[in-house]
Formats: C-alpha cells, sequence, structure tokens
C-alpha cells in the first residue's frame, strides 16, 4: 500500500509544480493544462511503476542511471505530444517539457529529503 500512496505523492507534486511552471511560462489555455495533466499522469505512473515493481528485482543497472533514462524519454515523450496537441508554449516544446519536468524532478527529490 505505501508503494500506491508514494507513487500517488510523486503524482500529485508532478501536477502541481508542472501545471504552476507552465502558468508561469505563460501558458493559460485550459485545453493545454488539460493535455500536460494528461501527459504526466501516464508517463509519471508508468515510470513509478516500472522503477518500483520492476527495478527492485533488476538491480543490475544503478538507479540514477535508469532514472536519467527514463527522464530523458519522458522529456522526448511530452515534447513529441505537446507539439502534436499544440500546446501553446512560448519556447520549443521540448526544451518546454525540459523545464518543467526539471522543476518536478528537482522539487521531488527536496520533498523526499523531508
Amino acid at each position: 500500500m505505501s508503494i500506491v500512496i508514494g507513487m500517488l505523492q510523486s503524482l500529485f507534486v508532478t501536477l502541481v509544480l508542472e501545471c504552476l511552471m507552465a502558468l508561469i511560462m505563460g501558458v493559460r489555455k485550459p485545453f493545454d493544462f488539460l493535455v500536460i495533466i494528461l501527459v504526466n499522469v501516464i508517463t509519471n505512473v508508468s515510470i513509478n511503476a516500472i522503477i518500483n515493481l520492476v527495478y527492485p528485482d533488476m538491480k543490475v543497472i544503478p538507479l540514477w542511471v535508469v532514472v536519467l533514462i527514463f527522464e530523458i524519454l519522458v522529456v522526448i515523450l511530452e515534447g513529441f505530444v505537446y507539439m502534436k496537441a499544440g500546446v501553446s508554449a512560448k519556447l520549443n516544446v521540448y526544451i518546454f517539457s525540459l523545464i518543467l519536468n526539471t522543476v518536478s524532478f528537482l522539487g521531488g527529490i527536496i520533498l523526499a529529503s523531508f
């Protein structure tokens, strides 16, 4: 049960931080926020499920390497979705995705330290 709670907490932090950062970066359309929320629900839950349920049995690759690989893939995937959905980011959608994911990743690290 604690894995599920941890995953929900991670998702909540990600959604709050990424939506706030998108707002700061000039995103205003409700559709854009819906896309940001939906893509993050899919990617965040998927990655956390893999890391929490599959990685503990693997341990061949250091966790930081696994996380880095997934984060890079998420930035690319989310940038692609933002482009296809027409999210009105003022920056290149991949840079936009990188910024949002960096903020939520660092925010998660900071909150996890408490």
